[in-house]
């Protein structure tokens, strides 16, 4: 109000732009107050202030580089594949065909079993194309706000990143 009020003397019409203050930045000055104040500790604090920052990182600075992604081989026999999956610690692999760039599904390990089960405990006699769901690409340049904003929509938590020529680049969850 004192603000306001100086400037009005010198007729200056501010009531617009101090309206406009972000609400980014009030957040922002919320989570600082709270912070000097000993309320959030540093990692909490880090944690609240990164959400706003989500518009600002893209997935390709937090992807999983394709040469650290965990994949198999869609053209390995039905039963190395489902032990190839059991020894893995992740939930969802990508299947690769001739060229472990070539991505032709994602398996997840929650589907797998369920197909075994229903094939009386039989690999052999699976289908792993049939089980395997279809690979989501996603651009590298997408923001997390907004590949945060798809996963919600598509309830996925996985992507493949790929840049603008197609190629893979990493995956993303």
């Amino acid at each position: 109000v004192l603000v306001r009020l100086v400037f009005k003397l010198f007729g200056v019409d501010v009531s617009r732009k101090l309206d406009l203050m972000s609400a980014d930045a009030e957040l922002r000055g919320a989570i600082a107050l709270h912070g000097s104040e000993g309320n959030l500790v540093k990692q909490e604090r880090d944690i609240h202030s990164s959400i706003l920052d989500l518009d600002l990182v893209h997935v390709a600075d937090i992807m999983v580089h394709r040469k650290a992604m965990a994949t198999i081989d869609a053209g390995l026999p039905p039963a190395e594949l489902v032990a190839a999956v059991l020894a893995s610690p992740h939930s969802r692999l990508p299947l690769w065909r001739d060229d472990p760039d070539n991505i032709v599904g994602v398996l997840r390990t929650r589907d797998l079993l369920r197909a075994i089960n229903a094939a009386g405990g039989k690999a052999d006699t699976l289908d792993i194309a049939a089980i395997a769901a279809e690979p989501w690409f996603v651009p590298e340049t997408t923001s997390l706000r907004e590949q945060l904003n798809a996963f919600r929509q598509r309830r996925a938590r996985f992507a493949l990143v790929v840049d603008e020529y197609g190629t893979l680049m990493g995956l993303v969850t």
